[in-house]
C-alpha cells in the first residue's frame, strides 16, 4: 500500500472556546475530519456542518469548500479551522432583524385589531342601518304586497284565456321563473315595489333555480288554500322563517336565494 501523507490539523470550537488536535490523511474530506474530532472530543463541534479558515492573504475568515479535501488547504499551509466561526455573528444579526420584523408585525396586528373594534362599535351604535349599496333584505310586508299584485295579474290573465287549474299552475310557475331569472330579476309585482330576486352573492338566478324556487312556493300556496293539519304546520314554519334577520322564506332557504329591496341611499335605512 502506498504511503499516505498525514498532516496535523487544529479544529477550534469558537462557541465553547475549545480546540481539538487531529492528525489525519490529507486526502480525507472535512466530514471525515469532523467525525474523527467528535469521537475524540465529546460535546464539541455539534450542530450544522460549518467551518471557516483565516485567509492568509486577506487576513479575513472565509468559509471552506465542503467538497474539497484537506490537502487543498494544507498545501497552502492552512492547518487551523474554525467551527461556526462566522455563524454566531450572523445568527445574532439575523435574530435582531427577525425581532424587529416580529415587532413590526405585532404593531400592525394591534392597529388592525383596534380598527376592527372601532368598526364593530360603530355598527353596534347604528343597528337599524342594514343598507349595502342601496339594497336591503326585503321585509315580510312588502313581499306579501308584491305577491298579491302578481296573483291579481295572473288571475286576470288566466280568466282572459279561460285557463283551467293545470294551465293556471303552469302559468304561475313559468311567469315567476322567467321573470325572476331575467335581467330584471323580478316579476311585475316585485318590480312595482322595487324588489329583486338574486342568489346569495347578488347574481341573477338561473332558470332552473328560479323554477325550483317557485315550485316550492307553489306547493306552499296550494297547501294554504287546501288547509289541513299538515298544511297548517307548513305555513307556521314558513311564517316563522319570514321573520329571521334576512327575512328568508322556506323556498328562499331551500334554493339559496334572497329577495332585496331598493331603499333611499341618503337615509341608508329600511
Amino acid at each position: 500500500m502506498a504511503n499516505v501523507q498525514m498532516e496535523p490539523v487544529v479544529l477550534i470550537d469558537k462557541k465553547k472556546n475549545k480546540e481539538a488536535h487531529i492528525v489525519i490523511p490529507v486526502n480525507n474530506s472535512f466530514e471525515d475530519l469532523l467525525e474523527a474530532a467528535r469521537r475524540i472530543n465529546t460535546g464539541l463541534f455539534q450542530g450544522e456542518w460549518e467551518l471557516s479558515f483565516m485567509n492568509p492573504k486577506t487576513k479575513k475568515p472565509e468559509p471552506i469548500d465542503k467538497d474539497a479535501d484537506i490537502a487543498t488547504y494544507t498545501d497552502q499551509d492552512i492547518h487551523t479551522f474554525y467551527w461556526n466561526y462566522k455563524a454566531s455573528t450572523f445568527k445574532s444579526s439575523f435574530e435582531r432583524r427577525m425581532k424587529k420584523v416580529q415587532e413590526q408585525i405585532e404593531r400592525e396586528q394591534k392597529q388592525h385589531a383596534e380598527a376592527r373594534a372601532r368598526h364593530q362599535q360603530q355598527r353596534q351604535q347604528a343597528p337599524r342601518e342594514k343598507q349595502v349599496l342601496g339594497l336591503v333584505y326585503a321585509n315580510v310586508g312588502i313581499r306579501l304586497a308584491a305577491f298579491a299584485m302578481d296573483m291579481i295579474i295572473l288571475t286576470v290573465i288566466g280568466s282572459f284565456f279561460g285557463a283551467d287549474g293545470f294551465t293556471n299552475t303552469l302559468l304561475f310557475l313559468f311567469y315567476f321563473s322567467i321573470m325572476e331569472s331575467s335581467s330584471r330579476q323580478a316579476s311585475f309585482g316585485k318590480q312595482f315595489f322595487k324588489l329583486r330576486v338574486t342568489d346569495h352573492r347578488g347574481n341573477t338566478l338561473g332558470f332552473g333555480s328560479a323554477l325550483s324556487r317557485n315550485i316550492i312556493k307553489g306547493i306552499a300556496s296550494l297547501w294554504f288554500i287546501g288547509g289541513g293539519f299538515i298544511a297548517g304546520l307548513f305555513i307556521i314554519a314558513n311564517a316563522i322563517v319570514l321573520f329571521n334577520t334576512k327575512h328568508l322564506s322556506f323556498h328562499d332557504q331551500a334554493t339559496k336565494s334572497i329577495v332585496l329591496a331598493e331603499v333611499d341611499k341618503r337615509t341608508r335605512t329600511l
